[in-house]
């Protein structure tokens, strides 16, 4: 597996760059883009690798590269494309860093939000944990209590009415 499997591709870009491009070449160039991509950024810049990469033969390569070669950079014995290269970098820092972080573990220690034990909104340590306490007239019998509908809790509103009627 390559060491960054997804590679962003800006299709607005793409397109405005390479509208004059028949269906061959097209193929050709993001095939190219492809195996720069899986080979760390650049391929050998070797016309017999760049025609098997690209799946056409020497002679047809010659004929085609004319058309590609002004959308890639030549660094020496290497061919690679800017924007893939910039791509490239800023992927591998950012799994760098990624895997970096990871080995800290926990929360970054610049985290602002380190001392938090609990999430904001929360008074309890279980969001599903009720709050309130109760106060004897809210558990006051009434004449169903003896009831199984009677055994659940009343209601916020319930429990608001019956201050304003102890008051």
């Amino acid at each position: 597996m390559s060491a960054a499997p997804a590679m962003p591709l800006f299709l607005d870009a793409y397109l405005a760059d390479t509208t004059h491009l028949c269906t061959e070449e097209h193929g050709a160039y993001l095939l190219l883009l492809m195996a720069m991509w899986r080979r760390n950024g650049s391929v050998p810049n070797d016309d017999k690798d760049l025609a098997r990469i690209v799946g056409v033969s020497p002679s047809k390569w010659r004929k085609i590269k004319d058309r590609i070669l002004p959308f890639l950079t030549i660094e020496g014995d290497e061919i690679s494309q800017k924007r893939l290269r910039k791509e490239w970098d800023f992927v591998q820092g950012k799994r760098r860093r990624n895997e970096e972080n990871g080995r800290l573990g926990g929360r970054p220690r610049g985290n602002k939000n380190n001392g938090l034990q609990i999430a904001n909104g929360y008074s309890a340590q279980n969001p599903n944990e009720s709050t309130h306490t109760h106060t004897q007239s809210q558990e006051k019998a009434s004449a169903f209590s003896g009831r199984a509908s009677a055994q659940k809790k009343s209601s916020r509103i319930d429990r608001i009415l019956e201050g304003f009627a102890n008051d």
